[in-house]
This record gives C-alpha cells, structure tokens and sequence, in this order.
C-alpha cells in the first residue's frame, strides 16, 4: 500500500449512514468502544461539526466513519436503499443533496458504544460480509455508519482525498454540488432545471405563470419561454416540473380540478420556446413509428393504448396492443382492498382506492 493509501486508511477512512433495521435484537449485537474524531473533516467542502451533531462522525480502529442519512449519503454521490429482506444497499449514483448539519443542543461526549451491523448489506450489488470485515459497518443512534476504507472510497465510489496533519481530511466526491445561483427569489418556490447552458424557472405575475429561461453565466438576462393561466374554478395552481428525456428538456403543470383537470406537457426547443406536446392524464414514449399514448384516466380500463403518427395529434393516434388488457398501471394491496396507480416517472402518481 502507498504512502498516500496508508494515511487515508490510517488517518481518515469515511463511512455513510442509513437508519438501521428496525426489530434488529440488541441482545444478538456485538458493542464497540467508539469516538470522535480529533481532526477537522471537510465533506465536499461542507465542515463538519461533530461537537453538536446529532450523528457525529466515529472513528473506530482508527478509521473515520460517517453517518450514512439521507443528506450525507446524497451529498457524497451514492443512493442507498433499505429492505427487510435483502438489508441496505449501497451504489455510487448520479445524485447530490445540499449538506445537512443535523445540529443537536447538546454536546456529544468524546466517546460512546455502538454496535457491529448485522443485516444484509451489498455495495455497487456486491455483498459485503460484515462479520469478516476488519472495519465493519456500525449501528449508532439508529443510524448505520459506514467505514470507507482505499476500495471504497476509491476503488468503489470514486472519491478524492486530502489529508493534512494541520487541516484534517477533505472528501471530494465526483457527483453535481449544489451551489448558490442568482436567480430571481420567486424562482425557488418552483422547480428549477439547468440545461444546456441556461437555467429555466417560473416567476407567477399575477394569475399567470411565466417560465424564463437566463444563460448560466448571465442570469440577469431572462427570455420568457412559455406562459400560462394558472387560475381555475378549483384555485390557483402554479406548480409546474420539468425534466429531461431523449436529450430534451420537458415541463408539465396541471389545469383544472382533479377529474376534470387534465396534465399539461410541453418541450422546450433549441430557440428557447415551449410547445404544448400532450394533454390529458396519459404517459408518453417516442417510437421509430410514432409517440406511444398511454392513457391514465380513472378508473383504469382497457384500450388504453395507441399510437399517434409523428407529427400528428394524441388524438388522431389508432389504437394497439390488446383491447382487454390495461397498459401503464401498477397494482398495489394495502391490506383493505387494491389500489392502481400509473406508471409514470416525471410525476408523482397518486394511488386511488378502488
């Protein structure tokens, strides 16, 4: 091992945290002596305040372990998930989180107990054997710790390193930070995308809904893309999403009430203009023959397939697949009687009770 790989080993070995299984048995735990650390950490250039955080990094064996919650995780690129059967996994990803500083209003004493994790644990879908791992990872005020030793934070997730006797250690992961842009304060009670060179945002005047769209170097100089009213019968709404497909930017809103509302999908064009593409409770996927229509209305029946030529309208689409069977829906049993719910990505599908 070289030098620089001996010190991070030594020094400063990062870990992550996600909460702990629940109904794990204490009594079947193994406890361990941990503490503070007694040197600065920087994570991705966040300082961290282990004196009056909530969940402090540990050091065990000396090696530095991080908390792995839903912040410090995203903030360091990786995803995590949890399930009772399989345990917590863990997976370099494209993801990123503003840092956290889980502040407590008590100071933490310089050493504590936690315990050796003893569910199912896979890293990048390999799985890590716990009770064999020299730096295992630890459960600490209901929060897994996670020990990045060099092929982890190196070999797995990618992450640079500095380590200073007089700074401490800085993690630097590979993922998109978020930083501070000057954007009109109205932009941030909206969504916000940065695509291709410009930031796209909402600024409501009135009763209308104005999306803009200002160069990443110039974000003083807006040009409106698309407006629209966003005052119904039912209220005011001026929620409105955007998101990426096939290498072009989408938004959508919604008009009108529940039932008789219907989704709003427009595509942002290389002139910066916004046009209105669907209409309707429905998901949508471009073919080599068309845009395939899937339609969503409740309830969910069948024949809800079809296929709209390139260039022309949802409605003038003919329909495939089979009539009796219902395409784009998923089936969940809560216990009390089935729910339907659509598939669909972009937005949140709300599940309604059959």
């Amino acid at each position: 091992m070289g030098k620089n790989k001996w010190l991070f080993a030594a020094a400063c070995v990062i870990g992550l945290s996600v909460m702990a299984a629940p109904g794990q048995s204490s009594a079947a735990e193994q406890s361990v002596a941990v503490s503070l650390p007694k040197f600065e950490v920087k994570l991705n250039g966040n300082q961290v305040e282990n004196d009056y955080r909530q969940y402090p990094l540990l050091v065990y064996k000396d090696i530095t372990y991080v908390p792995m919650t839903w912040y410090d995780s995203r903030l360091l690129g990786l995803e995590t998930g949890w399930s009772a059967q399989d345990g917590l996994s863990i997976a370099k990803g494209s993801v990123t989180s503003s840092y956290a500083a889980y502040a407590a209003d008590h100071k933490n004493a310089g050493s504590a107990r936690a315990t050796i994790s003893s569910f199912g644990i896979t890293i990048n879908g390999k799985t890590v054997d716990n009770a064999k791992e020299p730096y295992p990872l630890l459960t600490f005020r209901d929060v897994t710790y996670f020990p990045l030793t060099w092929k982890f934070a190196h070999e797995e997730f990618g992450w640079d390193y500095v380590w200073d006797p007089s700074a401490g250690l800085a993690i630097t992961a590979d993922n998109p930070k978020v930083e501070k842009v000057s954007l009109p304060a109205a932009a941030g009670g909206n969504n916000v995308a940065l695509f291709k060179g410009y930031y796209y945002f909402t600024e409501t005047e009135g009763t209308t809904v104005q999306v803009y769209r200002a160069p990443e170097q110039d974000t003083s100089s807006k040009q409106r893309v698309y407006s629209y009213n966003g005052e119904s019968v039912y209220g005011f709404n001026n929620y409105l999403q955007f998101w990426t497909a096939n290498d072009e930017l989408w938004f959508s809103y919604h008009v009108g009430g529940a039932t008789m509302g219907s989704d709003v999908y427009c595509k942002v064009g290389d002139d910066g203009k916004a046009t209105l593409e669907h209409r309707g409770y429905l998901d949508f996927k471009p073919t080599t023959n068309g845009t395939l229509i899937i339609r969503q209305s409740v309830p969910p029946g069948g024949n809800n397939l079809s296929l709209a030529p390139a260039g022309q309208e949802d409605r003038n689409g003919g329909s495939v697949g089979k009539p009796d069977l219902i395409y784009g829906w998923h089936i969940t049993d809560n216990g009390g009687g089935r729910g339907f719910a659509g598939d669909d990505r972009r937005r949140s599908s709300e599940t309604k009770s059959m």
